[in-house]
């Protein structure tokens, strides 16, 4: 075709390989997931994965919703399906002041497109 690009799936074929298989191996060399660059991380305590699962949730409910009070509610409804229950979604513009307490490795606020978000879990009462 002379794109100049070759696709895997022609890489495959013309080579005689299983694209399942590859699709797999590949997955080996892969780098961890990662935040995008135009990610901020202001305060962490949560691994790297979940950084990532949280992040793509925010992403989703942005794609989803044009409302902040929609994109809020769909992001904690999440976080609780995904980790469990008791998770804060707060997402601001501008300067904030927060003060709060949260559960060991489950707290993430980071800054995205100009907008920040405070995302953490409150332990489940006994």
């Amino acid at each position: 075709e002379n794109t100049g690009v070759i696709t895997i799936e022609e890489f495959c074929d013309v080579l005689g390989l299983e694209l399942a298989e590859i699709l797999e191996k590949q997955k080996m060399f892969t780098a961890p997931n990662t935040l995008p660059p135009d990610v901020e991380i202001l305060m962490e305590d949560m691994s790297d994965d979940d950084k990532c699962k949280v992040f793509d949730i925010v992403r989703q409910g942005h794609d989803k919703f044009d409302k902040f009070q929609d994109v809020s509610k769909f992001v904690k409804g999440e976080c609780d399906n995904v980790f469990g229950k008791l998770f804060h979604v707060v997402m601001v513009k501008g300067q904030y002041w927060a003060y709060y307490s949260y559960e060991p490795g489950f707290n993430f606020c980071f800054r995205w497109h100009g907008n920040i978000y405070l995302i953490w879990r409150t332990p489940v009462p006994c």
